[in-house]
């Protein structure tokens, strides 16, 4: 009876390192773009637009990427990532201000894309403002 519990401990042991493991490779091998466009397809400027992680409902903070201004309509603005920069999260936060409408905000769940990305150096992560105010997200190769 003893020896199989201490079977049990000894099992469960090996599986939570090796979860934890799996877990710690799949974070190394993620591959991110590089660079990050901001795309502004509406009829006017937007005036600042701020990257961070969506906040979960319990965080009291998020973490901030990164802000950019002006984006002026019909633009695109490059935001290049660090060297070695955090993981692009797989929940953001887009927030923009623009002219006569105010603050606004969108999550994104990146999830997906981020599965895609090659982490090339010619990819990007394209995060585009479209009518009537929505933020669509896509990779794109960059010429």
């Amino acid at each position: 009876m003893r020896m199989n519990q201490l079977f049990k401990l000894f099992s469960i042991a090996v599986v939570a390192i090796l979860l934890s493991a799996c877990a710690s490779l799949e974070k190394m091998q993620r591959s991110e773009p590089k660079v990050i466009f901001i795309r502004n397809a509406l009829s006017r400027d937007i005036e600042s637009v701020v990257l961070s992680e969506a906040k979960k409902r319990e965080a009291k903070e998020s973490s901030r990427m990164g802000m950019i201004s002006p984006v002026l309509k019909g633009t695109t603005q490059i935001f290049v990532r660090p060297t070695n920069p955090p993981p692009i999260p797989k929940r953001l936060r887009v927030t923009w201000m623009q002219v006569y409408k105010g603050m606004q905000a969108q999550d994104l769940d990146l999830s997906g894309v981020l599965k895609a990305a090659s982490g090339a150096e010619n990819e990007a992560l394209v995060l585009e403002f479209q009518p009537p105010g929505k933020v669509a997200v896509y990779l794109e190769m960059i010429p």
